[in-house]
């Protein structure tokens, strides 16, 4: 039995389809390669749908300036 880990990153949330977002997430561990990713990952896993936590997540951004 082996061990699966995934790196994830803002580039891999942004081109894959929200119905592949559960598959790419399911793994025994995941490897963020940025705050952006590992935001979205939590924000995600609350429950809110792609769309939405791109949008906080960008909002937020540019409210930082």
């Amino acid at each position: 039995m082996g061990f699966n880990k995934r790196w994830i990153s803002k580039e891999l949330i942004l081109k894959t389809d929200e119905n592949q977002l559960a598959k790419l997430f399911n793994a025994d561990a995941l490897m963020f390669d940025d705050i952006w990713s590992s935001k979205f990952y939590g924000l995600y896993r609350d429950g809110l749908t792609k769309d939405t936590v791109i949008k906080l997540l960008f909002n937020q951004n540019e409210l930082k300036g």
